[in-house]
């Protein structure tokens, strides 16, 4: 498999004969079967994927840029549920649209991309792997925050 126009930046994650990875510049998450190296499914996203999966009770968890911890079902990529980080609850709307794309006055790559960039890490972005450990997950944010997060049987959202 080639990623085209994207990096693949951290260590993929295997999990039952499944390896799972998240791109850069072409902000996916996939999960390909290691005995025929065929993708399985795509998960897009609208930002960037910088550290490792992980498994939680059962879900892959990994973070993005965006500031939210997704908890997906490891065989159909179906997003189950999503932490946010609080700044990125505030902040969230100055990026993006309602369909969760960049807003049309916030070019990604534009002249200002320093500004932009700024405002995205302002969000909390998670950048590192999670760390699974006797049913806590662990993470931090560019905001400085470390969280220790108990994930309960339920669906748990977070507005966009």
């Amino acid at each position: 498999m080639k990623e085209r126009g994207s990096w693949i930046i951290a260590t993929p994650f295997f999990y039952k004969g499944n390896i799972y990875f998240g791109t850069s510049d072409t902000h996916r998450f996939y999960c390909m079967d290691t005995g025929s190296g065929k993708i399985k499914w795509t998960l897009p996203l609208n930002m960037r994927v910088y550290g490792s999966a992980t498994v939680l009770n059962g879900e892959i968890v990994f973070g993005c840029f965006n500031g939210k911890v997704y908890f997906v079902d490891p065989e159909s990529g179906k997003i189950n549920s999503i932490f946010q980080t609080e700044e990125s609850k505030n902040r969230y709307s100055s990026l993006f649209d309602g369909d969760e794309k960049f807003r049309k006055d916030v070019p990604l790559y534009g002249d200002n991309y320093v500004e932009v960039e700024k405002k995205i890490l302002a969000l909390g972005s998670i950048l590192s792997s999670p760390l699974a450990e006797d049913q806590v997950l662990y993470f931090g944010d560019t905001n400085g925050f470390f969280y220790a997060l108990v994930k309960k049987f339920q669906k748990i959202t977070s507005p966009k």
